[in-house]
């Protein structure tokens, strides 16, 4: 019986591999590429924290009129992180829309209907197979690393993995880095079982926006 879980370490997050008596604490992918450099993320927690000073002015007014400086600051530098994380939950909720789709359930597209109508063109235009289970952890414990792997298609004759955005930027080096660790992962877990890794010819990421969408090659190699 093989399974995976998160766990926190402080305020890091590993994936815990068991397997039987064994046991293994991986650091997860996006745990690692998320620590490489990011310069254009200090222009973008700029704006975000300006223009919440903007739009909330009263309540920033509010704090100052009562001599709440501390407040007033804590307010605007929160503003990016706040928006990174309602990000994150919309995100979450196209990933799991997009699998309910390939599975043909019901889909709650309340809120990202223009995300989901860019990935049924995409199925309609590719007419992909899928090629294993979505979501599926992965791992490396040779490397120690361990991820969640979206999808991988067969389309016409060819395998890709498939990565899911909705960022409304990229950094499309540190994507390349992540789906290298997935493609050359040693093992997925199904089902409390080790199952093999299918081999594919190329990686891309689906960039999908409320108003468009996008394909873009990845350079997922061992580089």
């Amino acid at each position: 019986m093989v399974s995976a879980e998160i766990v926190k370490n402080g305020w890091q997050q590993f994936y815990k591999i068991s397997d039987g008596d064994k046991e293994a604490l991986c650091a997860r992918v996006t745990g690692v590429t998320g620590m490489y450099p990011k310069p254009a993320l200090p222009y973008w927690a700029a704006k975000q924290a300006a223009q919440y000073a903007v739009s909330n002015h009263n309540i920033i007014g509010a704090h100052l009129d009562n001599d709440d400086e501390d407040g007033a600051i804590a307010a605007i530098k929160g503003a990016p992180w706040a928006t990174r994380d309602k990000a994150g939950d919309k995100g979450t909720r196209v990933h799991r829309a997009c699998e309910d789709i390939l599975g043909g359930l019901l889909v709650d597209s309340k809120g990202i209907e223009g995300h989901l109508k860019g990935f049924r063109e995409f199925l309609e235009l590719t007419t992909p197979q899928l090629v294993g289970k979505p979501e599926t952890i992965v791992a490396n414990l040779s490397l120690n690393y361990a991820g969640t792997r979206d999808l991988i298609f067969e389309i016409d004759g060819s395998r890709y993995l498939v990565d899911i955005k909705t960022s409304a930027g990229g950094d499309y080096q540190n994507y390349d880095l992540q789906l290298a660790a997935y493609r050359f992962a040693e093992f997925g877990i199904e089902a409390g079982k080790k199952v093999e890794v299918p081999q594919v010819d190329g990686a891309f990421i689906l960039h999908l926006r409320p108003r468009s969408w996008g394909i873009f090659k990845a350079q997922a190699d061992q580089r």
